[in-house]
């Protein structure tokens, strides 16, 4: 039953998980642990494995369809060089490794490329999760190895369609192979340009119910369907389901659609890894251990170096590259089915498939390790590079991390300002275009020794950390402060609590960007209830100094707070002086307009110039605009002074008073403290 065994499942998860956390190990290795004592080989406590399986792959299609909607299409558009060159690389020559490692072990050639087909591919979903709870899909690496992934899941198709070629059972030949992969990639292309025509509507459409069951169904919809077309398609479910996330990414509605979708791709993730870990037959390991290890260690090694190759080659730092290498050098979720279709076409022997499919499982748990590793390498990579004292002097100059959206802001301040600086960025194609147009910018990684002192960091006064890699803005820190001690560090963080950990490394300032987010709303809650200037600019400095903790009451003991509630409602509006107007062509000191209304004309623009605390002398042209400052109730009387006077408008005399209802014709623009709904609903003189 399969309630039955999920409760069995989860109750399981949730016991060795805690022991796990305490170990500090990582969940995903207890989630395997989890599916190897329940499965068959074990304790059998699962009756049903089939069902959780088919639970699992639901998991891993709504893990992909999140990596979607965060990747976005425009940005596998962007990087579809290092999708194409990197990715295909891999494949390439993993697929050659495997063959040749399988024709010097005497299988015949046939089965020799099926082998380099199941090495070819990794575990798009362990090495996701991976990213996902480190926070670094958005990370150099994590590009790299998220388009390394995907492009191998497109790879299946084709390995899938020469199955038959090379089991010697194809009807048309090498033909009809090439015809089935352009319909495929002609359905995958259909499938994206009617999703991003009809998925836009739907949504727009859904969200106008304001029904939150409705919005759910119909992304599950959208999802699950997109799957399914792809999977009748030939393709895999897992890429229908990548592709329906790059269709939503491009939606309003994207950051919505991924909050409703996280908690179920949490809970079905693990259930994956749980059904991968029953797959797992200890007594192999028991019966040769040598032979397993062996392989093991060949497939991981082969993968990684391979890898990190391709990615070194593409022009990546080697650290980089051969973090990227070590995290896909697992054997993937995808080899399972190709090996389950190759057993039925004879291309796998029956003595090397519980072997693949023990070392696919073992490569998997060891992810996590290989992950770590390649952490460290990058570290003692960086270390190495540190050689020689800080020089003394310097060329007073800003070095940039990042040419993000936060890199560039901080690269136009630098300009307007007039201050020198060199940018370094990861991303080769920006590199490119940016330094075409004049930019001092070059490609390097920043948690390098050599990289930094390309930049002359030994000489820089300030080094800005723009990125939004958590890891490689720590060992960015490490390697600057060891190269110059005397270099102020400012940092960009997420949250606040990376800020701890990134002063404890060197760090002088961090801005963590939730903290920065809340000065920013408070500061224009304040303002919009006309609180002094000072005030609130004290109360940013304090919050700042304070380390942006909750500073409680700040205010200062020896002033008394400013007395707002002999000010309510204050707002302001603008009007526009009409000819003919009472106002018009009369200074503002004998206009009488003061003492009749007991508003206050605070500044005046006439034409392109702004006259700020205007004096009596100020005449009052036609068409320039007055900001009037008083109570609204009052603002509502203050139209019928700068509108035509309807005696004009019908013929009448000069000088007569204003119609009553003159105010509905004001020609006045909503206060910057006031919405326009809200200017709208004041009343029905629109003032």
């Amino acid at each position: 039953m399969l309630l039955q065994d999920l409760v069995i499942v989860f109750t399981l998860c949730v016991g060795v998980v805690i022991v796990f956390h305490r170990l500090r190990l990582p969940p995903t290795v207890g989630f395997l642990l989890t599916g190897l004592l329940a499965g068959p080989h074990a304790l059998e406590f699962v009756g049903s494995p089939a069902q959780v399986e088919a639970l699992a792959e639901v998991g891993v299609v709504v893990l992909l369809f999140t990596v979607g909607v965060e990747f976005s299409l425009s940005e596998i558009l962007r990087l579809r060089r290092l999708f194409l060159m990197a990715g295909g690389g891999q494949v390439l020559l993993c697929t050659l490794a495997g063959t040749l490692a399988g024709v010097l072990f005497g299988l015949p050639w046939s089965q020799s490329v099926f082998l380099g087909f199941l090495l070819a591919l990794s575990s798009t979903a362990v090495v996701l999760k991976l990213l996902i709870d480190r926070g670094e899909t958005a990370s150099p690496h994590g590009k790299v190895a998220t388009a390394v992934l995907i492009f191998q899941d497109l790879a299946v198709v084709p390995m899938l369609l020469a199955l038959p070629l090379l089991a010697g059972k194809a009807d048309g030949g090498p033909v009809a192979a090439v015809v089935m992969v352009g319909k495929s990639l002609g359905i995958v292309v259909g499938i994206l340009f009617l999703a991003r025509v009809l998925v836009p509507w739907l949504l727009e459409r859904v969200v106008r119910t304001k029904s939150r069951e409705l919005f759910v169904m119909s992304v599950l919809a959208v999802l699950l369907g997109t799957a399914e077309l792809t999977h009748v398609a030939g393709l895999s479910l897992a890429l229908g389901a990548f592709l329906a996330g790059l269709v939503i990414s491009e939606s309003p509605y994207s950051h919505h659609a991924l909050g409703e979708v996280l908690p179920f791709r949490d809970a079905l993730a693990s259930v994956f890894f749980v059904s991968v870990g029953m797959l797992f037959d200890i007594g192999l390991l028991l019966e040769d251990p040598a032979g397993l290890l062996g392989l093991l260690a060949f497939a991981i090694a082969v993968k990684a170096g391979l890898c990190a190759l391709v990615v070194k080659l593409r022009g990546y730092p080697w650290p980089m590259a051969l973090r990227t290498g070590l995290l896909i050098g697992q054997v993937g979720e995808f080899s399972f089915v190709l090996l389950q279709l190759g057993k039925g076409e004879g291309l796998m022997p029956e003595r090397l498939e519980s072997r693949i499919l023990a070392t696919a499982v073992l490569s998997m748990a060891l992810t996590p390790l290989l992950e770590w590793l390649g952490r460290r390498l990058a570290t003692r990579g960086e270390a190495a590079d540190a050689k020689g004292e800080a020089h003394e002097g310097g060329r007073d100059h800003v070095i940039v991390v990042g040419y993000g959206l936060a890199g560039r802001n901080q690269v136009h301040a630098l300009q307007h300002a007039g201050i020198p600086f060199e940018v370094l960025e990861m991303n080769p194609e920006v590199v490119s275009q940016e330094a075409a147009g004049g930019l001092p910018i070059r490609f390097g990684d920043s948690t390098r020794a050599s990289t930094l002192e390309e930049v002359d960091v030994r000489r820089a006064r300030l080094l800005v950390i723009a990125i939004s890699d958590p890891s490689a803005a720590e060992r960015t820190i490490r390697v600057a402060r060891r190269l110059n001690p005397s270099l102020h560090i400012v940092v960009r963080a997420r949250f606040l609590a990376e800020r701890e950990r990134l002063i404890e490394l060197g760090a002088d300032e961090v801005v963590p960007e939730d903290l920065e987010t809340s000065i920013e709303i408070f500061t224009r809650t304040l303002s919009y209830y006309f609180v002094p200037r000072d005030e609130v600019e004290e109360l940013v400095r304090r919050t700042r100094s304070s380390g942006y903790g909750v500073i409680g009451d700040s205010r200062d003991p020896g002033r008394e707070p400013c007395p707002r509630t002999l000010l309510p409602g204050l707002a302001l509006d603008l009007f526009r002086v009409e000819e003919g107007s009472r106002l018009a062509g009369r200074l503002l000191g004998g206009s009488g307009f003061k003492e009749a209304t007991g508003l206050l004309i605070a500044a005046a623009v006439d034409g392109d110039r702004r006259i700020d605390g205007p004096g009596p002398e100020l005449e009052l042209r036609p068409g320039m605009v007055a900001v009037v400052l008083g109570a609204p109730d009052r603002l509502r009387k203050a139209a019928e002074w700068f509108l035509r006077r309807a005696e004009d408008e019908r013929g009448g005399e000069a000088g007569a008073g204003p119609a009553p209802d003159a105010a509905t014709d004001v020609d006045a623009v909503p206060a910057p403290h006031e919405s326009p709904e809200r200017a709208e609903a004041r009343g029905d003189d629109g003032a």
